[in-house]
């Protein structure tokens, strides 16, 4: 089986419960047509939401809190991987933040990496709202941050000088220090009506998406 728009041959760069996410949603990128060629599909903001809408409707049958159960190496997130070796693909992976009401409408709130072979390009705030569910449809609201490229290098920054503290003299930093998100990150989420932000604990980097409200 090719690489689907979320996942491809998950077993290989999954684990737990998230396998058996990737395996379904999977087999249901396949009977829609989904799967891309060659094994490989480059993954974007994009795609990375029509994939989230997808696996609502079709896994949940329009109900966003089967959410709640997906996993990416061990913590609550929603990934888009674009290719069976992360060392020559573009990945997508979504933190989950939390569940929590944005200008008065629940929400599932996710911090979004745009990854490039193994290496954290852009990150994203994005705020994610069922407007409607018809029968087994649901409909959505998105609210995306910008690309705030001095958050993200701060955040890259914090993780090359922990790699440096914890390995001193070496050079070449590994993905797990390059990729996202990092072992151990940790992000405090805020919401006013104003605006949402989901700050980095270890570096102070913040993103933040506007709601609209005041």
């Amino acid at each position: 089986m090719g690489r689907s728009m979320t996942s491809a041959n998950p077993v290989a760069r999954t684990g737990g419960k998230s396998i058996i996410t990737f395996l379904v949603f999977c087999g249901l990128a396949v009977l829609c047509g989904g799967c891309a060629g060659g094994g490989t599909r480059s993954v974007s903001m994009d795609t990375w939401r029509e994939g989230v809408e997808t696996y609502v409707n079709d896994v949940g049958k329009g109900d966003p809190a089967v959410l709640r159960d997906t996993t990416y190496k061990g913590r609550p997130a929603f990934a888009q991987l674009g290719n069976p070796i992360a060392a020559e693909g573009t990945d997508a992976v979504g933190v989950l933040l939390g569940a929590k009401p944005v200008a008065g409408r629940p929400a599932f709130i996710y911090l979004v990496g745009l990854i490039d072979k193994e290496k954290v390009e852009q990150i994203h705030l994005a705020v994610c709202q069922v407007i409607a569910s018809q029968g087994q449809k649901a409909q959505f609201k998105w609210l995306v941050g910008k690309d705030d490229k001095d958050a993200t290098q701060r955040y890259l920054n914090y993780r090359k000088g922990l790699f440096g503290q914890r390995f001193p003299g070496r050079q070449d930093l590994p993905p797990a220090y390059t990729s996202f998100p990092g072992e151990g990150d940790v992000f405090d989420l805020a919401v006013t009506p104003a605006e949402v932000t989901a700050t980095h604990q270890g570096s102070g980097a913040i993103w933040r998406v506007a709601t609209g409200g005041k």
